[in-house]
C-alpha cells in the first residue's frame, strides 16, 4: 500500500464520524437555498462559492493536505463575509464589481 492510500484509510477511519459530520452539514448549507437565488440575491454566487468549499475540505484533509483544507474554509468565511456586506448595504454595483475581478 502506498503512503497516500495508507492516510487516506488511517484518517478515514479515525475520523469518520467527524467526515459523516461534516457532510451533513454541507448537505444543510445546500439545501438551505433556491435553486434560482431569490431568497439570497446579492449572496447566491457567494453561497454556491462556500458549499464547494465545505464539499471539499473533507476530502482534502483526507489526504493529508490539511493547510490547503483551511485554507479552502477561510475562502469560505472570506467570500460569505464579503458578500454579507454587500447585501446588507444593498450596494449591487459593489457586489457585481466584486464578484466580476478582471484577470490580473
Amino acid at each position: 500500500m502506498d503512503s497516500p492510500t495508507d492516510v487516506l484509510l488511517q484518517t478515514t477511519d479515525h475520523f469518520g464520524s467527524t467526515f459523516r459530520a461534516m457532510r451533513s452539514l454541507s448537505g444543510m448549507w445546500i439545501s438551505a437555498i433556491t435553486p434560482d437565488g431569490r431568497d439570497l440575491p446579492l449572496v447566491f454566487d457567494a453561497y454556491l462559492d462556500a458549499y464547494d468549499e465545505f464539499e471539499a475540505a473533507p476530502f482534502i484533509v483526507a489526504q493529508g493536505w490539511h493547510r490547503q483544507a483551511i485554507s479552502g474554509l477561510r475562502n469560505a468565511l472570506e467570500v460569505m463575509t464579503h458578500a454579507a456586506r454587500f447585501a446588507i448595504r444593498g450596494d449591487r454595483a459593489g457586489y457585481t464589481a466584486w464578484r466580476v475581478r478582471p484577470e490580473p
